[in-house]
């Protein structure tokens, strides 16, 4: 476990949003959403199996960008509320208390049980497994 400095340095670095990565999730989902929409309702509803493997076919296309989207401001926000918690914590407990000498900090460490959050990070893998093979399913199902 690391210092309380080197903890809050971690953890100030984990709650910065990149502007990138906040655009890019943005256009993501509002492209995905409304491919989602402009199909829904621009399909004509005909008893013909074209016509449904392209509504198919056009619902997982968007789901293909929508899903990702959406799943960045799932994981950032809770990610950025459990690492906020985990701060708090540490600041209830006094870890961060200036009159703590280094030797004391590491004894009280052991004996508050306070151990570094776990985050939705690792997870982005098979968000993105997911997202590329549903369109890859929508491309096969797409006339």
């Amino acid at each position: 476990m690391s210092t309380p400095a080197n903890t809050e340095d971690w953890a100030d670095e984990y709650l910065k949003i990149s502007l990138w990565e906040g655009f890019w999730a943005t256009a993501a989902a509002l492209f995905g959403f409304t491919i989602i929409v402009l199909d829904i309702f621009a399909t004509d509803y005909a008893p013909q199996a074209f016509v449904w493997r392209v509504f198919v076919g056009m619902l997982l296309f968007g789901l293909a960008f929508f899903l990702p989207g959406v799943w960045w401001y799932y994981a950032s926000f809770k990610d950025r509320k459990t690492v906020r918690e985990y701060l708090e914590t540490l600041h209830r407990n006094g870890y961060h208390n200036p009159l703590v000498a280094a030797a004391d900090y590491e004894e009280t460490q052991g004996t508050r049980g306070v151990e570094l959050p776990s985050v939705i990070k690792p997870w982005w893998i098979f968000v993105l497994a997911g997202a590329f093979a549903v369109g890859i399913i929508s491309g096969l199902i797409l006339p």
